[in-house]
């Protein structure tokens, strides 16, 4: 704790701090101590892989500098549960300025992902998102693909989402067998989006 309250003390004198990443760092239940005070406009927040718990989430929510985000990245974080979940949606109204944002293997199911996309939906007259990843640690059922799609196929200023797992993770006996189920589904994908005129978005 005495580390992590030094740090803040440095975090605070950097008043030209815009970005800052933390990225592989146990931070659990320690974001209040090293964020407080901090009022510098960042915009670059990389806390990626940190063990991040309800608590920590809550605790960046109230931060006022948040608003000053273009890129976000929490993915690797387990925020499986309905807590951390609603935690996560409620970062889209308060990070208008948000461009990137990481959530992938958060263990975050299909249909907060689909809220998520609600989210941005709500707030299309003002998000200026165009990258997003939310890769899950297994594949999602192929009609998730699907209602995933339509729902942000619908955000005109996203260009790139990040959402098909490892190819270990598919179903399969072998890479072979694993490989011709990932292309289906990607196949299955670009369907979707060229039913809805989204061929400019990139899905990876």
């Amino acid at each position: 704790m005495n580390l992590c309250t030094d740090f803040n003390r440095l975090l605070r004198r950097l008043i030209y701090l815009r970005k800052l990443d933390l990225s592989y760092s146990y931070l659990q239940s320690y974001i209040r101590i090293l964020f407080s005070g901090l009022i510098q406009p960042l915009e670059y927040l990389n806390l990626q892989d940190c063990r991040l718990v309800s608590s920590d989430l809550e605790f960046l929510l109230s931060m006022r500098n948040l608003r000053y985000l273009n890129e976000l990245n929490l993915s690797m974080n387990n925020f499986g549960t309905r807590t951390c979940a609603n935690l996560i949606l409620q970062f889209i109204p308060r990070c208008t300025q948000l461009t990137i944002l990481s959530i992938g293997y958060c263990s975050l199911q299909a249909s907060t992902i689909g809220q998520l996309a609600d989210e941005f939906i709500k707030e299309k007259n003002q998000t200026k998102i165009s990258y997003l990843s939310f890769k899950s640690i297994i594949p999602y059922y192929g009609y998730e693909f699907d209602f995933l799609l339509q729902k942000f196929g619908l955000i005109k200023t996203l260009k790139k989402i990040l959402l098909f797992p490892q190819l270990h993770t598919y179903p399969g006996a072998n890479d072979d067998e694993r490989e011709l189920v990932a292309r289906e589904l990607y196949r299955r994908c670009c369907q979707t989006l060229q039913t809805l005129n989204r061929q400019d978005l990139e899905i990876l």
